[in-house]
């Protein structure tokens, strides 16, 4: 069994830019758990307000997004390759990863979240505070730093992964069960017995306030 103190740490966790009080935001990332079932890995970040983006995707989709980072970081130039899940009756709601025109390397999140429009919000990939990276002497660049990462990301990912494998429990769908979304915090009624597309469908807390702003990058 995976100890589960260990997604305490924040540095397992792709962060957003600092803000003015140098404090980070992270992009939760921990299995989908709805009404006790467990089928999926969901990434999610709350904007504030009830306003909120999850993506929830299977172990295979999963792991097409982690090789889909480790493409980006073989290659030294600008990309950005997105994966949306179409599932259920809210906008889709996307997972981003790629480089930026500085070839800094990224993840986002990006979807509608039902009346208030279009949001996203990218995160990078940080060192924990106080330690630093020498070659020669010398203390290595901001992209390497950035890379080296990402990298570590990469890896640690599998903690994740190994989380949600124990925890895996699929859904027993009763005759006249409707549809999963996903979406935007404050979604509405889904088909069926569940609720759709809303944060409220993941049985989670309420979304802690902030009064972050989001990025524009697409």
């Amino acid at each position: 069994m995976i100890n589960q103190e260990i997604f305490k740490d924040k540095w397992l966790y792709p962060q957003t830019e600092p803000d003015q009080q140098n404090r980070t935001r992270k992009l939760n990332i921990e299995p989908n758990d709805f009404n006790g079932d467990v089928e999926t890995m969901k990434f999610s970040y709350s904007f504030g307000k009830g306003e909120g983006l999850y993506f929830s995707a299977p172990i295979t989709v999963c792991r097409t997004i982690i090789e889909a980072l480790q493409d980006c970081l073989r290659k030294s130039e600008k990309s950005m390759l997105k994966f949306t899940n179409e599932n259920g009756n809210k906008p889709p709601v996307s997972l981003i990863v790629g480089r930026e025109d500085n070839l800094v390397p990224f993840i986002a999140i990006a979807g509608e979240i039902q009346g208030v429009g279009a949001r996203q919000k990218k995160f990078y990939f940080s060192y924990p505070k106080g330690f630093r990276i020498f070659r020669d002497g010398q203390q290595v660049s901001d992209l390497e730093l950035a890379e080296r990462c990402a990298r570590a990301f990469i890896t640690n990912f599998e903690k994740f992964l190994q989380n949600l494998e124990e925890k895996y429990k699929p859904r027993e769908f009763q005759q006249g069960g409707g549809s999963f979304g996903r979406g935007g915090y404050g979604g509405g009624q889904g088909g069926g017995q569940r609720s759709g597309g809303g944060y409220q469908q993941q049985q989670q807390s309420a979304p802690p306030a902030t009064t972050d702003s989001y990025d524009e990058f697409l």
